[in-house]
């Protein structure tokens, strides 16, 4: 077997493996002597079925497998040992001149296209923060006392749709006549075609605090039985997941839903908001004991100033990120870049990705310059802090609904085949916080006094 590397371009490589007929037959025949030993042929006692049959049925699968396990080797270990290519995302297969005939045994070519990352130097002298200190008045503390009222309010029924109330109802598209008991596909979604377009007939949870202001007028005092008429992406206040997480589909189904949609209200859940009273004081502080409305707003006043502060450090992360991100110069192999995306996701298209590339490209920077960075930073990352990244991100998936034990239950019962299917993403993103978290050691910053609006206002800008 032979392995050579290329550069026809800095950001491009192509990975040429020859694997030699010697290379492969030994393998294929202890891995067809194996099989023959186990396998099952009608006609034949186990482990008695002739060599020639069990390679005229099994031969050319494991030839391939036994391949591709050769290939796969080859490709680790040759960029183990040279760790000076920095190489983007994993290799992708190219169509060799010569075409591969199994049934002919010489020397089988393959080549692969790497996406390269040149040598890049950055700069942490030239960083910097700014800090910012919360005004928590009391104005604040009534505003964070109503909402945990609200997460820890019970709900009953009511006649008119208000405010913070949650209602149950279907959400169906106008195009196609649902009238019948018969045509009303429970909890069903079809794709549009060029022929046709979606069909959508769904039962849903609508809390009104998460629609548009304007949208609101059209709700507020309708009844059960009210059928009411809107744009279905203008629905949802928060416009990049909020539609998604109403229907339970990823953003880009979600993104497909367009035009006139109904929501026939169902029932109205209206929420009662807790006394301030010790029992609610326990659950909110269950650890404490206060007795007064001031010790439970002096308790709130710490608690939401450390809630700012953990804010703040994020802030001052992403000011970091955002610092380094411009100001270190890589170059990125752009087209293979978008030829990757594309290999890794049947739904994803070029076009979405042309459209996106913007924010891909600066995801991906930071990306390098966090291996990079970790090359100084040297930091580990244990299965506990990956697993708590990922109960993080459920929680603020799932925000606009509270921190109720049902919720926190409900996300714990997601979490382990979350955090399987996200490893990597939750791991860089583990890293990636230990390591803005060493270099703010470093940093003094002056704090500024702001109020929460301002804050919000500079957070929301980074």
């Amino acid at each position: 077997m032979t392995v050579q590397f290329e550069t026809p371009t800095p950001t491009e490589g192509i990975l040429h493996i020859a694997l030699d007929k010697t290379d492969v037959e030994p393998r294929v025949e202890k891995k067809l002597r194996e099989v023959s030993q186990r396998v099952a042929i009608k006609g034949f006692r186990p482990g008695k079925a002739p060599a020639q049959m069990v390679k005229k049925m099994y031969g050319e699968e494991i030839l391939i497998q036994e391949m591709n396990d050769l290939i796969g080797g080859a490709i680790d270990d040759y960029f183990k040992n040279n760790k000076d290519i920095f190489m983007l995302g994993s290799p992708l297969p190219m169509e060799t001149e010569e075409k591969i005939d199994l049934k002919r045994p010489d020397t089988y070519k393959f080549a692969f296209k790497c996406g390269i990352v040149p040598p890049f130097e950055y700069d942490l002298a030239q960083l910097y923060v700014k800090d910012y200190e919360v005004i928590v008045d009391d104005k604040a503390i009534d505003r964070t006392i109503h909402d945990l009222q609200h997460q820890h309010g019970k709900f009953g029924k009511a006649d008119f749709i208000s405010n913070e109330d949650i209602v149950k109802g279907a959400l169906y598209d106008t195009l196609h006549d649902y009238s019948e008991e018969g045509s009303r596909p429970a909890d069903s979604f079809e794709e549009g075609t060029e022929e046709g377009s979606a069909k959508f007939y769904m039962d849903v949870f609508l809390p009104m605090t998460q629609i548009q202001e304007e949208m609101k007028q059209h709700f507020f005092n309708s009844t059960v039985g009210t059928i009411i008429h809107f744009d279905i992406q203008d629905l949802m206040s928060d416009t990049e997941k909020g539609l998604s997480l109403l229907v339970g589909k990823p953003k880009e189904v979600a993104d497909k839903l367009q035009g006139d949609f109904a929501f026939e209200v169902k029932e109205i859940m209206h929420q009662e908001h807790p006394e301030l009273n010790e029992e609610f004081f326990k659950k909110v502080f269950p650890a404490d004991d206060h007795k007064t409305i001031e010790e439970f707003r002096d308790a709130l006043k710490n608690d939401t100033s450390k809630y700012y502060d953990t804010h703040n450090k994020t802030l001052k992360k992403n000011q970091l990120r955002k610092q380094l991100v411009a100001n270190t110069a890589i170059e990125v192999p752009h087209q293979f870049l978008k030829e990757f995306i594309l290999s890794k996701s049947k739904e994803e298209t070029l076009e979405n990705i042309e459209k996106n590339y913007e924010s891909i490209e600066r995801g991906v920077r930071w990306e390098i310059l966090t291996t990079k960075l970790n090359e100084k930073f040297g930091v580990q990352v244990t299965a506990e802090e990956v697993e708590q990244e990922g109960f993080n991100a459920l929680m603020q998936m799932f925000s606009q609904y509270g921190q109720s034990p049902e919720i926190v239950n409900y996300v714990e019962q997601m979490l382990p085949e979350y955090v399987k299917k996200n490893a990597s993403t939750l791991v860089q993103n583990v890293v990636s916080s230990k390591i803005l978290d060493a270099i703010l050691q470093d940093l003094t910053p002056a704090k500024q006094m702001v109020s929460e609006d301002e804050f919000w206002q500079i957070y929301n800008e980074q």
